[in-house]
């Protein structure tokens, strides 16, 4: 379902796969963004912009409220001069034992702002992605038709990290 999904021109295979120089610096970013979770346990984010025609690309983050939840990803929603599109949109979820152990968020929040909640309202047009050290979901949890792991890896300060795609018309 991932897979063939496009946002100006690009997928998420494109996002993680490819040689384009702004590409690999939006994968350098996020990997930066893993390893200060790790060290600083603040969630960080960040996001990659495009033209309408996907062929210029910006990328902005890895930014963070100083806090070990929450971050403030609306101001993502912002495009910078000539740029009409958000990509991609990116958070991961901080500290040590939470990135390696927590998992995309459902509607469970009482504000109802949980991963699943904002793919579906704030970023239907764009890629939602929660990174998270996470493999397989926790017993019980029934969200597998909502999201997948699109990107596994490990950042050269040896921290192994998901990007879970967050799909936004689940029903």
């Amino acid at each position: 379902m991932a897979g063939v999904r496009t946002v100006t021109n690009h997928t998420l295979h494109d996002l993680f796969n490819s040689e384009r120089a702004e590409l690999k610096e939006f994968r350098r970013l996020l990997e930066q963004a893993v390893d200060l979770s790790f060290t600083k346990n603040w969630e960080y984010g960040g996001a990659v912009y495009a033209t309408a025609d996907g062929t210029k690309i910006k990328n902005s983050g890895p930014t963070t409220d100083q806090k070990d939840s929450e971050v403030r990803l609306d101001v993502y929603l912002k495009l910078p001069e000539k740029y009409t599109n958000v990509v991609a949109a990116y958070h991961v979820h901080p500290k040590p034992n939470d990135v390696a152990s927590c998992k995309p968020s459902g509607l469970d929040k009482a504000d109802g702002q949980g991963d699943l909640a904002n793919a579906r309202s704030t970023w239907p047009a764009s890629f939602y992605l929660v990174v998270t050290g996470r493999k397989e979901p926790k017993s019980g949890w029934n969200l597998r038709d909502r999201c997948e792991i699109s990107y596994e890896g490990t950042t050269s300060g040896g921290n192994q990290y998901r990007v879970w795609y967050v799909y936004p018309n689940w029903t």
